[in-house]
């Protein structure tokens, strides 16, 4: 089935009728009709298709019927080459053709009404027209929150602060397409008894941390003053042989904002220890992941074939055996914005990318460490953008009279825009055949100018406070340097650029440039 995804909802239908025979998947009409007539008829009630975000109406038609209806309120017909409705609904955002030729959608915003006046529909057929005596009543859901908080002592239906869910799984068992969790600051894992088991997200359901228990806005909450922590340390605590395989699961259009994710161990030949997402679209947002491990690849993320949005997060002290101690990138179209790669160690460095065509912008890398090739990873059969980035202090331990931060290689294409190599580009990349880089704009090199490159979080040990050592001192070379902002961005630290302003370099933005 055909749907538009939008910001809608799930939606919830009370369908009464005249007659006991009706059953809520079919609608029999109240007389039996003439053998040459054709039988309409299925109503789907409201189900949400493909656990998008629309709530949609699907009334299933046999070949050449029409439905009249006669409607409450003021009508608006919409014609379709297939059927025919008056509906009073104040918005039709969409009416289109499902699966079958003879299936219509229509979506519905929150709070619209779908009301049949007179308690019938008439359904005409060319060979005749069938009444059906029956109230029909649709009604958008408005999306709603459910809230978590270890500590709450209430009733537990996750209606409130005080009645919250005390754990992930109850709340995320009960979430419905658009529907948003809140949850208190506190550490929260996958259910025990399995290293198998992990947070797994829900399709189009958003996950926000950083609260302290008390906000009626999102916008009211503190994520610095509130961490509110995903750990994979399910067994004996400090013993991570039986922490979870990975901590959290993605899900298609689910949305990850304000968590940390720490302790997720992908022993063995696994990968992503910190988040698995694989085919499917997602938003990772204001996270950081921690001391996350991988037997294989990605010792923090695992995406394979997902065009997952990472925007203003943080890896930090995560590892692999094998390639990418941070992040695997096996295909698909990911994208890096303000998000920092800082003390990560893998065989290959901080990242492993093999096809697609992943993005990062205005993103730092720094005190990251290779066992052999890259300190930053390397890049097979890929198209790479790196635009804006600060690449500093990064080392390899393999000797060679190149220690490289970016091995390209194998069919890929490397654009660098923009960007502050600090040993210098013929330092820092290395292209055997056939792999290609291109360069774009004015790409520096040398001593960036950081407050303290040497303390990459700060003395407070907080990422995105205004201590963070990775910041551009006042005399950096990074400051103005990037390139122009398309549209207004807030960065790690929680500055915000207006949309044209050319940016600094790295993740991080300078007072004094606004």
């Amino acid at each position: 089935m055909t749907t538009r995804t939008g910001s809608l909802l799930a939606l919830c239908i009370c369908a009464i009728f005249a007659t006991a025979q009706a059953d809520a998947k079919s609608i029999r009409p109240s007389a039996t009709p003439t053998a040459n007539v054709v039988e309409p008829v299925e109503i789907c009630p409201f189900e949400v298709l493909d656990r998008g975000l629309s709530p949609i109406l699907v009334i299933k038609l046999d070949r050449g019927t029409k439905i009249v209806g006669e409607f409450a309120d003021t009508t608006t017909e919409v014609q379709a080459s297939f059927a025919t409705f008056a509906v009073s609904v104040s918005n039709i955002l969409a009416i289109s053709r499902g699966d079958s030729t003879n299936d219509v959608c229509i979506q519905m915003t929150a709070g619209d009404r779908l009301t049949c006046k007179g308690g019938s529909v008439t359904v005409k057929t060319p060979m005749g027209t069938l009444t059906f005596p029956m109230t029909m009543i649709a009604q958008a859901r408005a999306s709603r929150v459910l809230f978590v908080d270890h500590s709450a002592r209430g009733r537990c239906n996750g209606q409130s602060w005080t009645d919250a869910y005390r754990t992930l799984d109850a709340a995320l068992s009960r979430a419905l397409p658009g529907d948003e969790i809140w949850v208190a600051a506190g550490c929260y894992t996958p259910a025990a008894g399995s290293r198998e088991h992990s947070i797994s997200l829900k399709p189009d359901v958003a996950l926000y941390g950083g609260f302290a228990g008390t906000e009626v806005r999102r916008s009211q909450r503190n994520r610095r003053h509130n961490p509110t922590v995903l750990s994979g340390d399910i067994g004996e605590p400090g013993n991570a042989a039986d922490n979870s395989y990975r901590v959290v699961t993605g899900a298609k259009n689910a949305v990850l904002d304000g968590f940390t994710i720490v302790s997720g161990h992908a022993s063995g030949n696994r990968q992503g220890g910190g988040l698995r997402i694989e085919s499917a679209p997602m938003l990772v947002r204001n996270c950081v992941f921690k001391g996350n491990r991988a037997g294989d690849k990605g010792g923090a993320v695992h995406a394979k074939a997902a065009a997952v949005r990472f925007v203003n997060c943080v890896f930090d002290g995560n590892s692999a055996a094998g390639v990418g101690g941070a992040v695997n990138i096996d295909g698909g179209n990911p994208s890096f914005t303000g998000c920092v790669f800082a003390r990560n160690t893998g065989r290959y460095g901080v990242m492993s990318i093999l096809g697609g065509k992943p993005i990062f912008r205005n993103c730092t890398f720094a005190l990251n460490h290779g066992l052999r090739e890259g300190s930053i990873g390397t890049m097979h059969h890929s198209n790479v953008l790196m635009d804006s980035c600060l690449v500093w202090n990064n080392t390899v331990l393999r000797p060679s009279p190149h220690k490289p931060d970016l091995w390209v290689s194998h069919g890929s294409e490397l654009t660098i825009a923009n960007c502050f190599f600090a040993r210098g580009f013929d330092d820092s990349v290395i292209r055997p055949k056939p792999g290609r880089v291109v360069l774009r704009g004015e790409n520096l090199a040398g001593h960036p100018g950081l407050v303290n490159g040497e303390d990459p979080d700060g003395p407070d040990n907080i990422w995105g406070t205004a201590d963070d050592g990775l910041r551009p001192a006042n005399w950096s070379k990074c400051i103005g340097r990037g390139t122009s902002v398309e549209r207004t961005w807030t960065d790690l630290a929680g500055l915000t650029l207006p949309a044209g302003l050319v940016s600094d370099i790295g993740a991080y933005s300078t007072p004094h440039q606004i």
